[in-house]
């Protein structure tokens, strides 16, 4: 994906029709097992620019509800990219509800502004990132800062939705 200034992966905000649209219930089992031989997860990346998290592998669901409506969302380029489903991602080190499936996008993106909504605080240091629970100051994730100025999840277990 494109960036435009180096500092997070990408703006992502979500466009719709607002109706709001039903949903289905999908689970892990009956997904496709064409990366099933394959099984790297790409990292993922705290960003502070970014308005939801959003992932564009399917596999990493735990549960998933189909996107009826005509939503999309935008990166940093100015790419729309469509949103097929919203939930919850469960895989390794990684727990997080809210999560968008966004297929064309190629990085994992956790959102700084979303962690904040949902009563979590977020610490940056030159070395790495904290997460913590804001009302009981347990530690629940945490990060490492990369040479190129990206702060990659070591582990995240934000359970609120």
């Amino acid at each position: 994906m494109a960036q435009e200034t180096g500092e997070h992966v990408g703006d992502v905000f979500m466009q719709g029709d607002g109706n709001g649209g039903s949903s289905t219930n999908n689970s892990r089992n009956n997904q496709s097992s064409d990366h099933a031989a394959i099984d790297i997860m790409k990292p993922f990346i705290l960003d502070s620019g970014a308005s939801f998290h959003a992932t564009g592998d399917l596999t990493l669901f735990s549960s998933l509800e189909d996107t009826t409506t005509d939503m999309s969302l935008c990166t940093a380029n100015g790419s729309m990219l469509d949103i097929i489903g919203q939930g919850t991602v469960q895989h390794d080190n990684i727990a997080l509800h809210g999560v968008l499936l966004v297929p064309e996008l190629d990085v994992n993106i956790v959102s700084v502004s979303k962690l904040v909504e949902l009563d979590y605080t977020v610490e940056f240091t030159g070395t790495g990132c904290f997460i913590r629970d804001a009302s009981t100051g347990d530690l629940v994730g945490k990060g490492r800062h990369l040479d190129n100025g990206l702060f990659e999840l070591d582990f995240l277990n934000a359970p609120r939705a």
